[in-house]
């Protein structure tokens, strides 16, 4: 594991968000990632909400698991998207009924470059801490691309996304049962409200993060 940064210690319970058992990113072998996205699990098997924070208090780091691209693949991801990049992001749900459900964008922590730290486990402590209450989200924002990413998981393991079906940009799938990375964007504008309309099954966003409670 790589760890990048440093914050001061703090007191109060500890809880790692997103914790569960170990799971493969799909680099290098047959090479699937995300992009384009803000995400986060709803369930990762039989645990569910695992992004959910459990009370007041603050972030205090983040994790990324990330596979190794090929250097042919690495090249094309990088042609299409750009250098791999990575930050988490604190949404709450906006209390409206309807379909589907939109989320606030309240804060988020820096942008990370990941490409020197594929085929590792990485932390970074977040110099200023991020505060968040009871049942904000924290998700995991890619503006670009990241190998962070297991498929083959089972159906109970699903996350949702900044994306919706419509038709202008299609289904929350193409051909293969792909994501469509078109049918939405990453939520990167503090204060904005963003519909996730899209949920896949049987993959993982293989991140996590540190709540300390106040």
């Amino acid at each position: 594991m790589v760890v990048v940064g440093g914050t001061e210690a703090r007191a109060g319970p500890t809880t790692v968000l997103g914790a569960a058992k170990p799971a493969k990113a799909s680099c290098p072998q047959d090479c699937l990632v995300e992009a384009d996205v803000t995400g986060f699990q709803t369930s990762i098997g039989k645990l569910r909400n695992p992004f959910s924070v459990p009370g007041g208090g603050e972030i205090v780091a983040w994790s990324i698991k990330l596979g190794k691209p090929q250097k042919k693949d690495r090249k094309a991801f990088n042609e299409e998207f750009g250098p791999s990049r990575a930050r988490i992001a604190i949404l709450r749900k906006v209390p409206k009924k309807g379909k589907p459900p939109r989320y606030k964008l309240l804060r988020q922590s820096p942008l990370e470059n990941l490409g020197q730290f594929f085929g590792s486990t990485t932390t970074f402590s977040l110099t200023k801490p991020l505060p968040a209450r009871n049942k904000d989200i924290v998700a995991l924002t890619i503006p670009s691309w990241a190998p962070s990413f297991a498929v083959g998981r089972s159906s109970q393991t699903r996350w949702r996304a900044s994306r919706r079906a419509t038709e202008k940009r299609g289904g929350c799938t193409v051909e293969g049962g792909f994501a469509n990375v078109e049918a939405g964007a990453p939520q990167q504008k503090k204060g904005t409200q963003r519909p996730y309309g899209c949920v896949y099954d049987s993959a993982r966003l293989l991140y996590s993060a540190t709540f300390v409670a106040e």
